[in-house]
């Protein structure tokens, strides 16, 4: 570096100045439900809207300043009126993008907690109400809050497949069914989509993980089975490495319960039927309207970005839409938009939505590309494959989105 360089590097109105905040994920599982604590902020900006707690990291006159953890620990115990305890706690990611918080150029590190504290959170200072709200509330976050959260769930959903992570989410005493629904509803599966007795075998056959209580429920004459951590999660923590990762749905295979429909009546000369086609059910909390009105608005979006030559984010692509992109209703959508595709001779159109953290659609596409037939081997090739596809395809009939050429 030149010597005109190196004073120009030091010239302090090149450095831009910021600010440093942080930001907590609570996620606790609350009535067969994966929930977050958010606070509604009680001021500008965003005043009114829900927010994560979090705040800006302080520093006192004589320039000492605190930590991060002490920090989020601080902002957490002010904003929400609860001691952060948490059975698991770590650093998630740092977010600063330009724009993020209208005050100026202010970075955050967000954290992950699970089961941050006990109690019914209430609104400290500058907080109008804090509570465990729902994942799929669709709720209009402030800051980038939204994108901390899809971020923070993917974290879990991963860590739930590898590590003893799950078990923090249960009580000291849990039994199996108890320990399997976690697994379900973080995976946003329906109850008893993981087989029984696969699920019971495969944790009590892990050294250390469980350990059976000496105590036993009667319910209507059947005994329940109490288990607690066991001395791999007393040693290692809650992050504990598990000796083989539990299965998840798109691994497993036979998870995502999608019924097969016979097809249509083969083509005059045809040798062989076709594979026939996944048929996705309307969720039974959307009418017909409704769930036909958000698949045409799914393929709107998606028709947008592929005659540009894009692809877009599965919280982008809800937010549009007007879906929660954690609900199963949002994916229900993506699903049968896929398949009428497909039906109709085109690719899996859903391929150009993903997620940020890997620019890769989720499990489910995986799952559902198999039940159409496709050989999932490599999974990067396989996108990039119905990417190309998608856009010729919505490049060649614009007309299945209600585009007219001009």
């Amino acid at each position: 570096m030149t010597a005109s360089a190196m004073a120009d590097d030091d010239r302090s109105d090149l450095r831009p100045a910021f600010a440093v905040a942080v930001d907590l994920v609570g996620l606790e599982v609350r009535g067969e439900e994966l929930r977050v604590l958010l606070i509604k902020r009680g001021r500008e900006p965003f005043k009114g809207m829900w927010a994560l707690p979090g705040g800006l990291v302080q520093g006192d006159l004589g320039g000492h300043q605190e930590s991060l953890e002490d920090a989020v620990r601080r902002q957490f115990e002010a904003t929400t009126g609860l001691p952060l305890d948490a059975a698991y706690m770590t650093q998630l990611g740092t977010y600063g993008d330009p724009g993020r918080d209208p005050r100026g150029n202010v970075v955050t590190v967000a954290y992950l907690a699970v089961a941050p504290a006990e109690g019914q959170p209430q609104p400290g200072e500058d907080v109008v109400e804090a509570e465990w709200r729902p994942l799929g509330l669709g709720d209009d976050l402030a800051f980038d809050h939204a994108r901390i959260i899809e971020d923070a769930v993917e974290r879990v959903r991963d860590l739930i497949a590898t590590t003893a992570l799950a078990i923090a989410f249960c009580d000291e005493w849990f039994t199996m069914p108890y320990l399997r629904r976690i697994y379900e509803v973080i995976w946003d599966l329906e109850p008893n989509a993981l087989d029984s007795g696969n699920f019971h075998s495969r944790v009590t056959g892990m050294r250390g993980l469980v350990e059976p209580v000496d105590a036993r429920e009667s319910t209507g004459g059947r005994p329940r089975q109490f288990f607690t951590r066991g001395p791999l999660i007393q040693r290692s923590g809650p992050a504990a490495r598990l000796e083989r990762p539990i299965d998840r749905p798109w691994e497993s295979r036979h998870v995502e319960r999608i019924t097969l429909a016979p097809q249509s009546t083969p083509r005059e000369g045809s040798e062989t039927s076709e594979r026939p086609r996944p048929v996705i059910d309307r969720p039974r909390d959307m009418k017909p309207k409704a769930w036909e009105a958000a698949k045409q608005r799914v393929r709107s979006v998606l028709w947008q970005r592929g005659l540009a030559g894009e692809g877009i984010y599965y919280g982008e692509l809800a937010s549009e839409v007007g879906l929660h992109w954690h609900s199963g209703g949002f994916f229900a959508v993506l699903d049968a938009v896929s398949v009428e595709e497909v039906t109709a001779g085109g690719p899996m159109v859903t391929a150009l939505v993903m997620n940020r953290r890997a620019a890769m659609p989720g499990e489910r596409f995986f799952v559902l590309a198999e039940r159409l037939g496709r050989t999932v081997t490599d999974v990067r090739e396989l996108v990039e494959e119905e990417r190309r596809a998608a856009i010729e395809w919505i490049r060649a009939h614009p007309e299945r989105a209600g585009i007219t050429e001009a």
